[in-house]
């Protein structure tokens, strides 16, 4: 496992909401508001695991061409008949509720072998400390299987609580035979729940996105509950345009997998750039397999549900031509981590994985972003928005410029003419025989009322801020039938109160951004609440979703969030910062070996020093990562202030000073052999390459991917690169060496 370490400006926390899903129909346990039921829950306490060997097990399996795992799945044998306990209500409806509890799980959920809901009961589950519910589960969950999977819960005790009405009693069955141990941590703050991938990859809704906000729609998260592996897959059409939700990922995650026992989680992002945190409630349980064979590694699966129209999921199109696409576009799960984009600016070239030829096409490397382990099984679209196949393997990551191979559509389309329909796409996804070549993806969704604004997000305020000027940012989307052009939207911060009538244009499933004048507060706790009003100067037929309300922290400095992902050998490993008069001001935790750490502080003006400690002598081995650092002007994000070397071996320690001020971050000092300055800058900016004895090529991109300028770099002398032109924004500025390619990015600020 690698070990990489870096410090980022800290992310904006995006408060995610729930939805009413089909699966998920919302709604509060009866115990929560009962005062008289009994407090003695019957608790099963799950056996320890092995954690080490589970984690060296990984670190041989590592790699795209293997799911991603984060759980231990544990036998059990838990149901209605010999766990927990009944108590019958006084109007005669018994409920059932069962703890189940294992010793430091950073998550848990289960699999059911025999699972019905009879009409009228529900189920739910919910940590021990109630504060995360999933459910109401009901009988639009039973399936044909009689099984059942939920997504992980972030906590090490769950309960089980199941209410059955009286005139169902006896009805319902739940047999749990699998409870699945988290062993990652990969719940911590400020991560995706089910994995934390590389520095160098790009949120889905940074402006590399913006033209592919419908397919994203299309990508959804693969939690393999029975081995507790994550991979990637994406919605397909086809030419019926029936809405099937056919589901496109790689053959290899299917291996010895119970496809009943997976959840499929959509919409799993950030709704913003540097944003860390993304819904997990809109879920599909179980699929079959309905395609799949190894030489292009392709797997097509029939999920078991209809989605939900609000999940507002696009079916996306193909492309089964055998031409090299003249860019690509990947959109996936990292290490199983938030919705991220990586782009090709090159034309993909036919390969081969195996001993077979051209069955797939290679991206050479990626510009922008890479793919990770969980990437396995994410579409490769080309830029007309066609899916031309999907991820098998290859070596791409942050520290690695190198190839990855997708499973070409072209291929796995007759699948060198193979005779039988369950090796081939063309049967699924060309079912009226059309013989075309390219079909484009397309929205189903039908809304439920005529006219329905929701509240969906709020960006900002977060909940701890490390500011006291709070600029409200809240998303508003079009649940109805009907296009709306305007809506009050209304917010209060304690006992300030003030609305904005936004005006637009939003047909049904569309979302817009909606910014609220500022406010000055002082340092300590604040209540947030927002909500909508007389949308098309009318009356919101659905309320329910058109409020949000939480309380919030503010302080004042400057927000710095330090990030660790430790190797194998943790007790190696220590950091401290420190201000420059020798006050220590953070120390590391206690570590464990393959665990991420991110932990966010709030910084005062003046000049600190961190330090990295490795007691191994070798520094961390691997690729190191970035440090960045934020500061009070917004504009800024993130600006790179120091790198480790190339390969990480620092030796025993590694150390940077940086300055604070109230607009801006000063570098004193650091190790790295390229440098710019300044940053953010106006008309010019200047790269020096140290320790570099070759002329270097410098091409400059903007944060859409267009390549927007390149140069020669001169070696040991400082090079002027004239960008008065350019528009204000972030650049991503590649450096080409001859052997390496480094990143770097810069501000244009007017």
């Amino acid at each position: 496992m690698k070990k990489q370490f870096f410090l980022s400006v800290v992310a904006l926390i995006i408060l995610s909401w729930s939805i009413k899903a089909q699966i998920n129909e919302g709604g509060i346990p009866i115990s929560f508001n009962k005062s008289n039921l009994r407090t003695d829950v019957p608790v099963k306490i799950l056996p320890e695991i092995n954690v080490q060997a589970l984690l060296a097990e990984d670190e041989q399996n590592q790699g795209k061409a293997v799911p991603f795992r984060f759980g231990k799945d544990i036998d059990v044998y838990y149901n209605l008949m010999n766990s927990g306990v009944w108590e019958t209500l006084e109007n005669g409806d018994r409920l059932w509720r069962l703890k189940i509890e294992s010793q430091n799980a950073h998550s848990l959920n289960f699999i059911c072998n025999q699972f019905f809901i009879p009409d009228g009961a529900r189920l739910f589950v919910y940590s021990a400390d109630k504060s995360v519910v999933r459910g109401a589960y009901t009988s639009k969950n039973n399936n044909a299987q009689y099984s059942f999977a939920n997504a992980p819960i972030a906590s090490s005790s769950i309960v089980l609580e199941y209410l059955e009405p009286a005139n169902v009693v006896g009805q319902g069955r739940i047999n749990i035979n699998k409870v699945i141990h988290g062993y990652r941590d990969t719940f911590a703050k400020n991560r995706g729940p089910f994995g934390t991938s590389g520095s160098c990859n790009i949120n889905v809704n940074c402006p590399l996105g913006d033209d592919w906000q419908n397919e994203k729609t299309g990508v959804a998260i693969i939690v393999t509950s029975n081995n507790s592996a994550v991979c990637t897959g994406t919605i397909v059409n086809n030419t019926a345009e029936d809405a099937k939700p056919y589901f496109l990922t790689a053959n290899h995650c299917t291996q010895s997998a119970n496809l009943q026992n997976w959840v499929f989680i959509f919409n799993h992002e950030s709704e913003q750039c540097i944003g860390t945190a993304g819904p997990t409630d809109q879920s599909i349980n179980g699929a079959q397999l309905i395609a799949s064979d190894s030489p292009s590694d392709f797997a097509l699966l029939l999920l078991n549900d209809d989605i939900p129209a609000e999940y507002n999921v696009f079916f996306c199109g193909w492309s089964n031509a055998d031409i090299p696409a003249d860019s690509t576009i990947c959109i996936h799960h990292p290490a199983g981590d938030l919705k991220k984009i990586s782009k090709d600016i090159h034309p993909s070239v036919s390969s081969n994985y195996g001993s077979t030829p051209n069955t797939h096409w290679e991206v050479s490397n990626w510009e922008f972003g890479t793919t990770e382990g969980g990437s396995s099984g994410s579409a490769l679209f080309d830029f007309n928005g066609h899916i031309i196949g999907q991820l098998h393997g290859g070596q791409a990551s942050c520290s690695n410029n190198s190839y990855d191979k997708y499973g070409k559509i072209a291929y796995s389309w007759t699948n060198n003419d193979n005779p039988n329909s369950n090796k081939r796409l063309k049967d699924w996804l060309d079912p009226t025989n059309s013989g075309v070549a390219t079909l484009d993806g397309k929205y189903f969704n039908t809304p439920d009322f005529q006219l329905d604004m929701a509240l969906t997000a709020v960006t900002s305020p977060k909940a701890s801020n490390c500011n006291n000027v709070i600029n409200p940012v809240v998303k508003i989307r079009n649940n109805g039938e009907t296009t709306v052009t305007s809506v009050r939207v209304y917010f209060k911060i304690n006992d300030y109160l003030q609305f904005v009538d936004w005006t637009g244009n939003l047909a049904f499933g569309n979302s817009a951004m909606v910014n609220l004048p500022g406010v000055q507060l002082e340092a300590g706790n604040h209540e947030f609440k927002a909500f909508l009003s007389s949308p098309n100067n009318g009356i919101d037929q659905n309320t329910s979703n058109d409020t949000i309300e939480f309380s919030f922290i503010t302080e004042i400095g400057a927000p710095l969030k330090i990030s660790v992902l430790t190797d194998i050998k943790p007790s190696e490993t220590t950091w401290v910062l420190k201000k420059d008069d020798g006050t220590v001001i953070h120390t590391n935790p206690t570590l464990e070996a393959q665990t991420a750490y991110i932990e966010d502080l709030c910084l005062e003006n003046g000049c600190y020093d961190f330090v990295i400690y490795d007691s191994g002598i070798n520094g961390l081995n691997g690729y190191f990562g970035y440090w960045y650092m934020g500061s009070f002007l917004r504009t800024l994000n993130g600006q790179q202030i120091a790198q480790s070397p190339a390969n990480g071996n620092f030796g025993t320690k590694d150390s940077t000073r940086f300055c604070i001020t109230d607009v801006s971050v000063d570098n004193i000092s650091s190790s790295i052999n390229l440098f710019i300055y300044p940053n953010p800058a106006n008309d010019y900016i200047h790269v020096e390459m140290i320790e570099n004895n070759k002329q270097s090529v410098a091409s400059v991109y903007d944060i859409r991917g267009r390549l927007v300028q390149k140069e020669i770099l001169l070696s040991e002398q400082s090079n002027r690169i004239n960008i008065a032109s350019y528009q204000p924004g972030v650049y991503v500025l590649l450096v080409n060496t001859g052997d390496r390619i480094i990143r770097k990015q810069f501000i244009k600020l007017k």
